[in-house]
């Protein structure tokens, strides 16, 4: 029991780290270890074995010339007594029921607890080994030494020996073995092998049963009693498993569901990398991803596994099945009836109502959507949801107001057929002429047979009174007359018959309106007077002379007296000029009726710094304001020097000239007032100013 619980607990800690290993495969750990009966742990040899193994002789041991480690195993064939024992460790049991060595075999069952567990499916199984004829007996030239190791699931017999009563064949459970034989000839010095397996089944094993032996079958020849048997050494046995990436699709896939893909690659990859062209998501570095297809259709999935020595992929197809087809009915019913919803496309159906049936009866008593499953035989699924009605009144009748006396229609739509109550009428329109407010009923059969009513009322009125109101302008403004009263407006002058109309008189007038209200009889007017105010005449007068900034404060003068003056600078009814610039000052009057007018004048005020004030009567400048070209007229033809200055002092221009009218192109210079000097050779300079616009 010893044995077979540390085997589980080696195979265990191999899957869970790496690939599925052969537990104690070089041979480290013995159990009795310094005895004639020690033993690898994992291993037996005929000491442990069944009937008369254990009488024989130990032919297994532990050897310290390992090729790594501190030990290795021995095996040698040993003659006993009139028989041969083959040197023999297995992870297995040594079965031998009697003295006939041909019914001596090896097994690993359930019931002898030699099954060791190995779910994996290695490519190649390698190790060391060193060999030793036998010294003597027939064929000993001949011996070959064999490693053998079988995956398996279930009981296993080692089929070398023939199947007999003793055991049965069990090959159906085999999944596949690597045999190692040697040359038949002498190995001092560690030499590697190197088998492939071989595998006669798909399915993954379940157990592994390792056999070493020192001659290569159960009936080898006997060394005679002074010569020794086969020697076989063994060390650091290995599975190989190449990378192989792989993966298994779901049987089934549905769009719109999460299908599993499953990873079943070889050699434990260290990352995973998949691709999903045409699913959500389309790509993924889980180990076993789920993704979702939209359509049914054929696609691609490819997996590239990840190992430490590079990467390996595969691509493989999938079928995505096509999405049943569900389709149900959407009734619409009178109120209080019962729908029938009956849904086709799919095998099996599921209603939100708990229903499994294709059809189902509903009685909402509102309008109620329901929701059915559909799944075909397949297993995919898709919804479809329908939506039962219930006729709602779609019954319209007109309301009137009316004057006593009058008349109206009544029009109802809506319906198939119609019945009215009182006046008693199946046509859609009645005539009415009540004394009085007056409701109607009218009642409307659709084409369901579903039956809706409704009222309307007649309301009685007193004949309208329509007015105008009145409004008072000044002239050259517009006053807004608005007529109510009534439904409907013809205005005089100006025509129009709008309830309201804009008007600009220019002296007192009256308007008038005729209006009328439906269901009165005759016309109603009314007058309405727009009276018309003056407008004042206001003027601001102009200031001659050009003032100088910081100058005394200028005097206003504006008609009609009695406004007030506004802008910059101004204060009291005076300019105070106190900077250079152009200020526009507005004079504005109101009359005793409220009508307001204004004027506006801008005030140029000049530095009347740098520059001698030396004004010459010989010299004009036109025009002036200027905007264009400005024109100086010197009355001479001496040769001048022409000097322009702006407000602050700067020249900004500057030419000689011997022509009696001098020309100026004043495009670059700002809007302003500018001061020109004008210096001749035999006169004193003349100083002029311009205004440029």
């Amino acid at each position: 029991m010893k044995k077979i619980i540390t085997t589980l607990f080696l195979a265990m800690g191999a899957f869970a780290f790496g690939q599925t290993q052969i537990a104690n495969a070089g041979f480290e750990n013995w159990d009795n270890a310094g005895s004639p009966t020690e033993e690898p742990t994992s291993f037996n040899s005929n000491k442990t074995g069944t009937g008369l193994a254990s009488s024989g002789p130990q032919t297994c041991s532990r050897a310290t010339s390992p090729h790594s480690g501190s030990y290795c195993v021995r095996v040698e064939t040993k003659y006993f007594i009139i028989a041969t024992v083959n040197g023999n460790v297995t992870s297995g049991v040594v079965e031998a029921p009697s003295s006939n060595k041909s019914e001596g075999f090896l097994s690993a069952t359930s019931a002898n607890g030699a099954r060791i567990p190995l779910t994996g499916r290695p490519d190649s199984l390698v190790g060391w080994y060193k060999y030793t004829q036998a010294t003597g007996g027939t064929g000993a030239s001949a011996e070959q030494g064999k490693v053998r190791v079988i995956l398996h699931t279930g009981d296993y017999y080692d089929p070398e020996t023939p199947y007999n009563s003793n055991h049965p064949n069990m090959s159906a459970n085999k999944i596949g073995d690597a045999l190692y034989v040697t040359p038949a000839a002498n190995q001092a010095t560690w030499k590697r092998f190197s088998v492939p397996f071989n595998y006669v089944s798909s399915s993954t094993p379940a157990y592994v049963m390792v056999n070493i032996t020192s001659s290569n079958n159960q009936l080898t020849v006997a060394p005679n009693m002074s010569s020794t048997g086969s020697i076989m050494f063994v060390d650091d046995l290995e599975l190989i498993y190449n990378p192989v990436a792989n993966f298994n699709a779901p049987a089934t896939i549905c769009p719109g569901t999460v299908a599993t893909f499953s990873d079943q690659s070889t050699a434990t990859p260290t990352a995973w990398n998949w691709s999903f062209p045409g699913a959500t998501p389309s790509s993924s570095s889980s180990q076993n991803p789920g993704v979702t297809y939209a359509a049914g259709g054929t696609y691609s999935v490819t997996l590239t596994a990840t190992y430490p020595s590079g990467t390996v992929a595969v691509t493989k197809t999938v079928s995505v099945n096509a999405a049943p087809v569900v389709s149900v009915n959407s009734p619409t019913i009178c109120a209080g009836q019962t729908a029938t919803l009956t849904a086709t496309g799919t095998s099996a159906y599921s209603w939100n109502t708990g229903a499994t049936t294709a059809t189902v009866a509903v009685s909402p008593s509102s309008t109620t959507q329901y929701t059915v499953t559909g799944t075909d035989a397949l297993g995919c699924s898709a919804k479809k949801t329908a939506t039962v009605t219930i006729s709602a009144s779609n019954l319209m009748v007109n309301a009137a107001t009316i004057c006593s006396g009058g008349t109206v229609s009544l029009v109802v739509s809506g319906a198939n057929t119609y019945t009215w109550t009182s006046p008693a009428s199946n046509s859609p329109t009645i005539t009415v002429s009540p004394t009085t407010t007056t409701n109607y009923s009218v009642s409307g059969t659709n084409a369901l047979g579903c039956v809706h009513s409704t009222t309307t009322s007649v309301t009685i009125t007193s004949s309208p009174t329509v007015s105008i109101n009145s409004a008072t302008i000044c002239s050259g403004n517009t006053a807004t007359l608005t007529a109510s009263g009534a439904s409907s407006y013809t205005w005089t002058s100006p025509v129009s018959n709008s309830a309201v109309i804009m008007v600009s008189p220019t002296s007192n007038t009256t308007y008038t309106v005729a209006a009328s209200a439906a269901g009165c009889a005759g016309t109603y007017t009314a007058t309405s007077v727009v009276v018309v105010n003056p407008t004042p005449v206001v003027s601001l007068a102009a200031i001659t002379s050009t003032p100088c900034a910081g100058n005394a404060a200028i005097a206003l003068n504006g008609t009609p007296s009695g406004g007030s003056y506004s802008g910059a600078g101004v204060a009291s009814g005076s300019f105070t000029p106190a900077s250079a610039g152009s200020f526009t000052v507005t004079y504005t009057y109101t009359n005793t009726s409220g009508c307001s007018a204004s004027d506006s004048k801008v005030i140029t005020v000049d530095a009347c710094t740098g520059i001698e004030e030396l004004q010459s009567a010989a010299v004009k400048l036109y025009p002036n304001p200027v905007q264009d070209v400005l024109h100086i007229n010197v009355n001479n033809t001496e040769l001048k020097t022409v000097d322009v200055y702006d407000m602050a002092g700067k020249k900004v221009l500057s030419l000689t000239s011997s022509e009696a009218v001098i020309t100026i192109d004043s495009h670059g210079l700002t809007s302003g007032i500018y001061t020109v000097r004008i210096q001749s050779t035999n006169s004193k300079a003349a100083i002029a100013r311009f205004l440029k616009d």
